[in-house]
């Protein structure tokens, strides 16, 4: 738990005093925390978890549970999801910019309607992404 405690706190470009005043304990308290000399009580592991906006399983180092199975296959899904948003715009202009090469070889009628539906498409997904990124992988 020391590890994870002072690896969150300078991820996070704190000192243990300005982490002590976020969470209202001595510097001191931070510093035996982080040596493995004590360790921080229920209410003072929920404080840091809400601080950080983590789990508090983060702390206890519960990896092993079904929460976080799912947890972790979640991000894996929506780290799919991400790729996919990203991958379809450009997919889309790609051959839109291989049809208006050949833009002899197909009518308008064809071609108008086709490069709105690209052009949709990459819209809906930058606004997947975003949130995803927003309001799912934060």
């Amino acid at each position: 738990m020391k590890e994870k405690l002072r690896d969150l706190r300078k991820k996070s470009a704190l000192t243990q005093e300005d982490l002590a005043q976020e969470i209202h304990v001595s510097r001191q308290t931070i510093s035996s925390w982080e040596t493995g000399k004590s360790l921080p009580d229920l209410e003072n592991i929920q404080l840091l978890a809400d601080y950080y906006e983590i789990s508090p399983q983060v702390f206890l180092g519960d990896t092993n549970s079904p929460q976080h199975k799912i947890n972790t296959d979640l991000e894996k899904f929506f780290f799919f999801l991400i790729l996919v948003a990203c991958c379809i715009p450009v997919t889309s202009f790609i051959i839109v910019f291989l049809l208006l090469e050949s833009k002899k070889k197909i009518s308008a009628k064809f071609y108008k309607p086709l490069l709105g539906f690209f052009i949709l498409m990459a819209v809906i997904n930058l606004i997947a992404f975003f949130v995803l990124d927003l309001f799912i992988l934060r």
